[in-house]
């Protein structure tokens, strides 16, 4: 449920790729309120996203720098989106 989750959660958005924060007046058509809710955060963007993580993860490339070390670890470790393979995240470093 959208509005309930606006009433409860102060939303924090960053721009991405293709997308602009101007964006979010489409949030406050369907959900009315929500831009009060919004903290907007004018950082640089960076073009990452979690398919492309999976897809180097899956291809054995380091994620090293992509992800928090906590996130590079639990990936390696439960041995998330390997395809199969015995490797972790950090095959390739």
């Amino acid at each position: 449920d959208p509005d309930k989750l606006v009433r409860m959660c102060q939303l924090v958005v960053v721009p991405r790729v293709g997308l602009s924060l101007s964006d979010l007046k489409s949030l406050e058509a369907h959900v009315p309120g929500a831009i009060d809710r919004v903290i907007k955060l004018d950082v640089p963007v960076i073009d990452i996203s979690s398919s492309k993580i999976r897809q180097y993860v899956a291809q054995g490339f380091s994620i090293r720098y992509l992800v928090p070390d906590d996130v590079e670890r639990y990936i390696s470790e439960q041995k998330l989106y390997c395809q199969g393979k015995a490797q972790g995240a950090e095959a390739g470093s």
